[in-house]
């Protein structure tokens, strides 16, 4: 939350099985979190009782014991109110940013897309709402230095990742095969 940095895991289904999967890779790619907020899906509350009912069959003890030893930490999920997404604050508004660039690279870019392009144009949405800058002091500023951006501090990097060499007709984009 404090970098605004965006993550879009893909999931093949709305499945608390789906969620799980998705939740694993963030946290192989991330390393461990605090806390997950969420809204009240029925995928996210899904998995919180099926976790909850994973805890109970555990000894208590031992799994302390493990975590302390792992230096790992239990993760509370943060659940929001029903049907208040007005509460969401920070997280709705960069809901918001990711539709509007996905919007826009599928009005100009293909309309069908496989399961492939579908996760290229994913990651692309995610470089192109994590480029935007985190403050907008000075930024008319030509004198001013390059604004900070999510990239800036996840990847240290201030370069994008320029597209693919090839001329591609617009329609093509993300349907032509390499």
């Amino acid at each position: 939350m404090a970098s605004r940095h965006v993550q879009l895991e893909t999931a093949n289904s709305l499945s608390t099985s789906s969620f799980m999967n998705a939740l694993s890779r963030f946290l192989c790619r991330r390393g461990p979190v605090r806390q997950l907020r969420c809204d009240q899906g029925t995928n996210f509350v899904g998995a919180q009782n099926e976790l909850k009912v994973v805890l109970k069959e555990l000894d208590q003890v031992q799994l302390q014991e493990y975590l302390v030893e792992n230096g790992c930490e239990w993760i509370p999920f943060q659940m929001n109110v029903p049907h208040s997404s007005h509460m969401g604050g920070v997280r709705e508004r960069l809901i918001r940013t990711v539709r509007c660039a996905l919007e826009t690279l599928l009005v100009t870019g293909c309309t069908q897309l496989d399961d492939e392009a579908f996760r290229t144009l994913m990651t692309e949405v995610e470089s192109i709402v994590n480029s935007r800058p985190l403050s907008v002091n000075d930024l008319n500023d030509p004198e001013a230095p390059e604004p900070l951006t999510p990239n800036h501090l996840l990847t240290l990097k201030q370069k994008l990742v320029l597209p693919p060499p090839d001329k591609f007709q617009r329609a093509d984009l993300y349907c032509r095969q390499w």
